[in-house]
């Protein structure tokens, strides 16, 4: 199967503690540039969504919006969960002031806000204003009634369009709400504008013009404008805590940025990030917390949130295992992301999968998806990037097309848009009935199915060898004079002695092209062979080993045969 440049991304999914992120053996090779992996370095933006860890916790989870974790910075809108060592769960109520423990996501869905708003949540939302996302398609109702993006503009006489910028559409609710009679309202009292949204789309219209013509709307919205211009000048009467708050949610930002640069650090070297030990400054506890103590040493950053950790001023660490772990998949899924992109800008693409068993026994699936990259500045170029190891529970021709199509409509590509396929010679990928190949061909016809050309040199080169009663002598022979000397350390050291270039090799019953180096030490270096032959059996001779001795005369007349040589 072909194989591509070195992909951060494959030591990224690695480094997860699963059962079956210890296997090394499902890699088939093949992976992806780094240019995808660099744009996950060292940042954190805003609306990022990173669960939290707790080590009493049972696990965390992350939302959609943790694909952001590699941009640049780490605003109010952002969902952290906290890390508490004495907390039972994981809360993913979290923005950047909820690492002070003060304040809530700052979702831009209503309906996800809490039933009763304190100030600081307030603060947040003025902070932050209304987000009206008009590119999307509103569901219609029981009636076939939906919303429209013309509901958010107030139609004049004479013409004249004005933007209601207080009303927000909640997908999670399909109802519409007032922002500002929904922070400084009476939910209970007021109008469904300020409480869980309006949906009575027949009514919209008249009840819009109603609602933003009375008393209560226009005093909240002169609320809304003082308190967002009081925040914007630094002249609120709770200035004090709010800078405090800044301050506070500038230091977790530095913090999350250095600990996603080790994460990034770590898995593009592939190296593990946990030892024996999870805790800070002992023996063992792994590359990740080494290299945080690392960087303690120089950054006063990190110096200071180690020294709080120490001095127990704090409980929420983002250092223990869970949180390893799920900046670890955040930063896998940003890649993945980057690689989609990449994919969709080119549009056409072709698959290439194979399957191997990992040191768990489980059958795993590794897709690589192949494009050809056209730019005026660089020309045409073409990129194989490795999307994801796919467990294979049926491993038959249907089965496997069944999980990679899930696994295409998990990161939204069109089938349609595939011109090729490549894989090996099993009769499950390649079969003209019932394999991966023909299943493919059926639903889109252009996908056409090119052998892998390497696995079918291996196998022609390996039939054609296992037709000649010589050809299975002469590797026959080759295998015996390896296992001789391998089987013992004194065997192995009397070959050392005799042999100055190459050593011994094993031949590779996958691979015919690896099976040179075998036939090389052989080749430059046979009368040394033929000496150290003779050394290891006056060695035998003197031990009573008669098996051995029988063996090494019996190699040795071998290899000085005619036909041999």
């Amino acid at each position: 199967m072909p194989s591509g440049s070195s992909d951060a991304a494959l030591a990224i999914c690695k480094n997860i503690s699963t059962p079956a992120a210890d296997d090394d053996s499902a890699s088939p090779g093949c992976s992806s540039d780094a240019a995808a992996v660099a744009i996950c370095k060292n940042t954190l933006t805003e609306d990022d969504d990173i669960a939290a860890d707790e080590s009493a916790s049972p696990g965390c989870s992350s939302d959609a919006a943790a694909v952001a974790i590699c941009k640049n910075t780490l605003t109010e809108g952002d969902d952290i969960a906290a890390d508490d060592s004495a907390s039972p769960g994981c809360s993913s109520d979290a923005a950047a002031v909820a690492i002070c423990k003060n304040t809530f996501t700052g979702d831009d869905d209503p309906a996800l806000w809490p039933k009763h708003l304190t100030d600081n949540e307030c603060c947040l939302l003025v902070q932050r204003g209304p987000v009206q996302i008009k590119d999307r398609n509103y569901p219609k109702n029981h009636e076939g009634r939906r919303f429209s993006n013309h509901h958010f503009y107030l139609q004049m006489k004479n013409g004249e369009k004005i933007k209601r910028s207080w009303l927000v559409y909640s997908e999670k609710n399909d109802s519409v709400i007032c922002f500002c009679c929904r922070l400084f309202g009476n939910r209970e009292r007021d109008t469904l504008l300020s409480g869980d949204g309006f949906n009575n789309w027949k009514n919209l219209s008249a009840h819009l013009r109603q609602h933003e013509t009375s008393a209560k709307h226009i005093a909240n919205m002169d609320t809304w404008r003082n308190l967002f211009q009081k925040l914007q000048t630094n002249t609120a009467i709770d200035q004090v805590n709010q800078d405090l708050i800044a301050i506070e949610v500038n230091r977790w930002k530095e913090i999350l940025r250095r600990l996603v640069a080790i994460v990034n650090h770590l898995a593009e070297h592939n190296l593990a990030f946990r030892g024996h030990s999870d805790r800070l400054f002992e023996s063992g506890n792994g590359n990740f917390l080494g290299q945080v103590q690392l960087m303690a040493q120089f950054d006063p950053v990190m110096r200071e949130h180690l020294r709080r950790i120490q001095t127990k001023q704090q409980s929420d660490t983002y250092l223990s295992k869970t949180i390893q772990n799920e900046l670890i998949s955040l930063v896998a899924k940003c890649t993945t992301d980057a690689i989609i992109e990449r994919v969709k800008a080119a549009k056409y693409y072709a698959v290439i999968m194979d399957c191997t068993p990992d040191l768990s026994h489980n059958e795993q699936l590794s897709v690589v998806l192949r494009i050809l990259n056209c730019e005026l500045s660089k020309g045409v170029s073409i990129h194989e990037h490795f999307v994801g190891f796919l467990e294979a529970l049926d491993t038959t021709g249907k089965g496997l097309c069944e999980t990679f199509l899930t696994h295409l409509e998990t990161l939204g590509l069109d089938l349609c848009n595939c011109r090729g396929q490549s894989y090996d010679n099993g009769s499950n990928m390649q079969g003209k009935k019932h394999g991966v190949q023909k299943r493919l061909l059926e639903l889109n016809e252009k996908a056409l199915c090119v052998p892998c050309g390497s696995h079918t040199l291996n196998l022609v080169v390996g039939d054609a060898a296992k037709s000649s009663v010589m050809s299975i002598s002469f590797f026959g022979l080759l295998q015996r004079l390896y296992t001789l000397f391998s089987s013992s350390v004194n065997r192995w050291t009397i070959l050392k002695e005799h042999l100055k270039n190459f050593t011994l090799k094993a031949l590779s019953t996958t691979r015919w092209e690896c099976r040179v180096e075998a036939v090389k030490a052989v080749r430059y270096q046979l009368p040394e062979i033929v000496k150290a032959l003779t050394a290891l059996k006056e060695y035998a001779t003197e031990k009573r080993d008669a098996d051995v001795v029988s063996t090494a005369e019996s190699i040795c007349k071998e290899l000085q045969r005619w036909p041999f040589m």
